[in-house]
């Protein structure tokens, strides 16, 4: 499992090497706040969900306001999807411009870290997440669907 990558960086020019390395330790920074954000998104929105989940069941009776709960937590999962997604976006767009600012510098760790992990099998924890929302939005919609059938005498 060879790299294509090396850790250090031999063709570098140093002459602008503070002002390159105080712009990378301050976008390394904000890429670690939209992963904060999106942390706290997630599981914002995880609350929001499991929260009408128990008022769905609250109203388990009530076929209309059920319904209209469950409809209303599809809505939510799908919004959760695409914050997700576009979290995902923001960062790839950060770490890209990260690689290539190390291009600039005598060590390049996130490029390095980037390949070898690129290489790893599993699911990101993007798909984790999207399928997370998605058997949420499943759950509502058989919630939604639920027809109460006639009590047997």
């Amino acid at each position: 499992m060879k790299s294509t990558r090396n850790l250090i960086n031999y063709n570098i020019n140093t002459d602008n090497l503070n002002i390159i390395l105080e712009q990378y330790k301050l976008f390394v920074e904000s890429a670690q706040r939209i992963s904060e954000n999106r942390i706290q998104a997630v599981n914002f929105l995880i609350a929001i969900l499991s929260g009408l989940l128990v008022g769905a069941t609250a109203f388990f009776d009530n076929s209309l306001m059920r319904t209209a709960i469950s409809i209303f937590g599809i809505i939510i999962s799908l919004v959760s999807i695409m914050t997700v997604c576009r979290y995902r976006q923001l960062n790839r767009i950060k770490f890209k411009i990260i690689h290539e600012i190390e291009n600039l510098l005598p060590i390049n760790l996130f490029c390095l870290e980037s390949d070898r992990t690129s290489k790893l099998k599993s699911l990101g924890f993007t798909k984790l997440e999207i399928l997370l929302f998605i058997l949420f939005a499943v759950g509502y919609l058989l919630l939604a669907l639920y027809k109460e059938s006639a009590p047997n005498l």
